[in-house]
């Protein structure tokens, strides 16, 4: 366990990662084929020893405008959407492509947006 003024960094016994805070720096076993959001504030992001990764972000953007920058970063990566779903101002989508399945939501509370991204190795 590491605590910092920006949040706390946990690494259990089998390597697996999680790190909670304001602007936590991004573990280097997260997998660099599934690009970050530049346009939020990253508040929570796991590494699993598996590959797996998860990751959220909150910014003051619209839901919409959310999901759709970060469709923009995933298809200029080489993702391909393959389903997308609206139920009352929440988008989801999912995605594949550089060997994994990403879903993305999108949704906002309080006047806040937060894009959660859960990235699994296919």
């Amino acid at each position: 366990v590491d605590v910092t003024e920006d949040g706390v960094t946990i690494t259990d016994q089998d390597g697996n990662q999680m790190a909670a805070g304001e602007n936590v720096t991004v573990p280097d076993t997260r997998p660099s084929e599934v690009p970050l959001w530049d346009d939020g504030t990253l508040s929570v992001v796991t590494v699993e020893k598996d590959g797996a990764a998860n990751a959220m972000w909150t910014s003051d953007v619209a839901p919409k405008d959310a999901a759709d920058s970060y469709s923009a970063t995933l298809e200029s990566a080489g993702y391909t959407v393959t389903s997308e779903n609206v139920m009352n101002e929440m988008y989801v989508r999912e995605y594949t492509g550089n060997g994994f399945t990403v879903s993305v939501s999108a949704l906002a509370s309080d006047g806040t947006t937060s894009l959660m991204v859960a990235a699994t190795p296919e």
